[in-house]
Formats: structure tokens, C-alpha cells, sequence
């Protein structure tokens, strides 16, 4: 057997160290595999993730409405069961919240342990998370009228009537609704978004602003 001079065995080494880094490196058409693939995981998570964040704030602004609707109960109770009467269709967002310039007169807020438009911790129950900036001027509902919901008129004066009592009411309480996010129902395809809507038996559910309105699911009129 030959010995193979110091030449060839550094020209060998040489020749075995390419194949090497050929083998251990990525081709160019690798590469774009890699790429493609992370690609189309990024699609199909995005909108997931986006659908959790979305789910998330309406599980908030679900959480928002009941402890408004407890509020509810307590102003009812101490008011021989009258609701407030508005009298104008312009104040259905006067309920609660932090208002224009009467916050500590709202209704509601005194149950809910709000006093002053300055108390931001506090206001956060009027404010529903998916309320961002969809008035047409930029800005929240929250950010306009003091709360990102309103409330039912029929049982407020609001429309004509005087305010209701309780014991006047016929609709059925798990179908009445008493205050709804104002954030699915002037927008979307065809305002038919869906949002969350806080009954006067204080269950809280999402609901379709036109379809469970005109099928009778969800009643407006106290007395139909």
C-alpha cells in the first residue's frame, strides 16, 4: 500500500470538509420551503389569535353588563321598582357613566361605586372593550357619551311613554332587554353584527342585532 504524501491527504481533508458544509448547509430551494411554511402557519394563526382577543373583550364587556344589570336591581329596589325617566330619546346613554357634566346625577353610578368622571378605575365597568373608535369621529362610544352602552327606552319615557314599573311589565323578563353594547348595533355588513345584550332577568347573551330582534327573541316594547 501506498503512503499518500502530505499533499494529497491535505487535498483529501479539503475535499471531505465541502462535502460537509455542502450536506450540513441549506439549499436555496430549502429556504423558500422554510419560508413558505412559516408563512401559511402565520396565516391560520393570526386570525385565531384574533379571534381570542376579540372573544376575550366580549367576555369583559359580558362581565360589564352584569354588574351593571345588579346595579340595576339595587336602583329598582330603592325606587319602589320605577325606572328613571328620561323623557328625551337623546339621553338613552344617561343611565351611567361618566356623562357630560352630571356624572355623580346618572342613575346608576351611585350602585356602582362611581362619583366622579376622574375616577377612570371605576368608570371601566361602562366601557366595553370591543368599543374602539367606531363613532365615525374617531372615538368610542365611551369616549363620547361617558358609556359604551344604552339602554332600553321603552321602559325609560324615552319614546313617548312614561317610565315603567316593574310590575306593569308583560314581555317576558328573559326576553326584555334593559341595556345592550353599543358597539355591534350601528356597525358592520348591513348593521348586523353581533353584540352583547343585558336582559331584565340578568342573564347577559350575544345576539344578532336584526335577526333575533325581528324573529321576537329579543323584545323592545315592555307592554307588546
Amino acid at each position: 500500500m501506498k503512503i499518500k504524501s502530505f499533499g494529497e491527504i491535505e487535498f483529501i481533508n479539503r475535499i471531505k470538509n465541502r462535502l460537509q458544509m455542502r450536506n450540513n448547509a441549506f439549499t436555496l430551494l430549502e429556504l423558500l420551503v422554510v419560508i413558505v411554511i412559516v408563512g401559511l402557519l402565520a396565516a391560520m394563526l393570526v386570525p385565531a389569535l384574533g379571534r381570542a382577543r376579540e372573544n376575550a373583550r366580549r367576555a369583559q364587556c359580558a362581565s360589564n353588563l352584569r354588574q351593571i344589570g345588579i346595579a340595576w336591581y339595587l336602583y329598582l329596589d330603592e325606587h319602589d321598582g320605577w325606572f328613571p325617566d328620561f323623557g328625551d330619546p337623546a339621553r338613552a346613554t344617561e343611565f351611567g357613566g361618566k356623562g357630560i357634566d352630571e356624572t355623580d346625577a346618572l342613575p346608576l353610578n351611585p350602585y356602582l361605586d362611581v362619583y366622579s368622571a376622574e375616577d377612570k378605575a371605576a368608570l371601566e365597568v361602562f366601557h366595553c372593550p370591543s368599543d374602539r373608535g367606531e363613532t365615525g369621529y374617531g372615538e368610542s362610544y365611551f369616549d363620547t357619551a361617558g358609556t359604551s352602552y344604552m339602554a332600553n327606552l321603552y321602559l325609560m319615557g324615552g319614546v313617548g311613554l312614561s317610565a315603567e314599573t316593574l310590575s306593569s311589565i308583560t314581555a317576558p323578563y328573559s326576553k326584555l332587554w334593559l341595556t345592550e353594547e353599543l358597539s355591534g348595533r350601528f356597525h358592520g355588513p348591513e348593521n348586523n353584527q353581533r353584540m352583547n345584550v343585558l336582559f331584565l332577568d340578568g342573564h347577559v347573551k350575544i345576539h344578532n342585532f336584526y335577526a333575533d330582534w325581528n324573529s321576537g327573541e329579543v323584545l323592545t316594547d315592555p307592554t307588546p
